[in-house]
């Protein structure tokens, strides 16, 4: 497996703020001093308040996929009901039937993509934005937790390949928000 260093990565480990070198000081500031939408925006953040048992973590935890998940699906929810369904139709490629799913809290067949759409419409950063933010963090986590794609794609109940995993993270293929749960279930249990 290949792992693009990326300019700001390197700026996290010199000590300085990703934001600021990749997006510079105003975005850094923006998101600093709380100028952000109200709601949390960024799927990787959910990992904090979800629910763990006792495991296979060098911490003695196992973050659920299930519990990932349904964090993933209320945060979708809460965009919905913030910006509003006519909005949110109006700022994503999804139709009213889906958006009306995802502000009833069913949002696993959701991509990647489709999600930080849903929560940019609440006015927060550009879905590219949230998406690449999340990608260099399940990376980062990877390095961090020491692990690779074939370990990854052993430990999920998605049916996918270390090769599909690999591509999924990096873009090049689809990634509901419940292969994203499971990846980030692995990834997280690793970290402790």
């Amino acid at each position: 497996m290949v792992i693009r260093i990326m300019p700001w990565t390197r700026a996290i480990v010199a000590g300085r703020s990703w934001q600021a070198e990749r997006f510079g000081h105003a975005a850094a500031d923006r998101s600093r001093f709380g100028a952000r939408c109200p709601i949390s925006d960024m799927f990787h953040e959910v990992v904090e308040g979800s629910e763990s048992t006792d495991g296979a973590g060098s911490g003695g935890e196992t973050i659920e996929a299930a519990s990932l998940l349904a964090g993933f699906e209320t945060l979708l929810a809460e965009a919905v009901a913030d910006a509003g369904p006519d909005r949110v139709t109006a700022a994503t490629p999804l139709d009213a039937e889906t958006v009306v799913t995802v502000a009833d809290g069913d949002a696993a067949g959701l991509t990647v993509t489709e999600g930080a759409a849903v929560l940019a419409a609440t006015g927060s950063d550009d879905p590219e934005t949230l998406v690449a933010e999340l990608r260099d963090h399940l990376l980062m986590g990877m390095t961090t937790a020491v692990l690779d794609v074939d370990t990854i794609a052993a430990a999920i109940d998605a049916d996918l390949t270390g090769q599909e995993v690999q591509q999924t993270l990096e873009g090049r293929a689809a990634m509901t928000l419940g292969q994203l749960a499971e990846i980030m279930a692995v990834i997280e249990t690793n970290k402790r």
